[in-house]
């Protein structure tokens, strides 16, 4: 009688086991499926008037209204902040606005 009871043990296990992995194949093959599927996308041309009206919009947007540029600075590259390999970042709030190249110590110069 134990050695029956085993086996239906072994068996109940073995069957929840294959049961286990049966799911874990399909939700690889579905997802598989998923990510791997193309779509068509027509991209509609985009024109982007550079008349002087339209850059001096654009420039008062950037400068006045989002006020980018105090952060990123008039080029919009970017001011005060010093980023490393680490992903650490700091910031200097006191240089906002203005052109702090120099505590970059991968853009600053030393000649």
């Amino acid at each position: 009688m134990r050695s029956r009871l085993l086996r239906w043990i072994g068996v109940v296990f073995v069957g929840v086991v294959a049961l286990v992995v049966i799911a874990l194949a399909a939700a690889f093959a579905i997802s598989e499926s998923r990510l791997s599927r193309r779509y068509s996308v027509t991209v509609p041309k985009v024109t982007i008037p550079a008349d002087a009206a339209t850059v001096e919009r654009g420039h008062h947007l950037v400068v006045a209204i989002a006020k980018c540029a105090e952060c990123h600075g008039e080029d919009l590259r970017g001011v005060g902040a010093a980023l490393t390999t680490t992903g650490s970042a700091r910031f200097d709030t006191a240089s906002a606005g203005t052109a702090a190249r120099s505590s970059c110590p991968r853009t600053s110069s030393t000649s």
